[in-house]
């Protein structure tokens, strides 16, 4: 093969990987909203709740009862 053809090739393919990721840029958007949203909303959800669960309830209630659990009032708690 002469180099004029392997240089076409090799354009073309460059070109080929620019269209790619150029087509994958909202999709790497996206990808970032959902992680954002698991960083924002659902950590901060699972750390309160563990709180409320391990530390929160025994202390609340006596060793004959269950404690009653609210995840929205834990999420509220979480919010403040």
């Amino acid at each position: 093969m002469p180099y004029h053809d392997l240089h076409r090739i090799y354009l073309l393919i460059l070109t080929l990987l620019k269209n790619i990721s150029n087509m994958l840029f909202p999709f790497q958007i996206l990808k970032c909203c959902v992680i954002s949203i698991f960083v924002v909303g659902v950590i901060p959800f699972l750390l309160g709740l563990i709180f409320e669960l391990v530390v929160v309830s025994p202390l609340r209630v006596g060793m004959d009862q269950s404690p009653l659990y609210f995840p929205a009032q834990v999420r509220l708690l979480n919010l403040q």
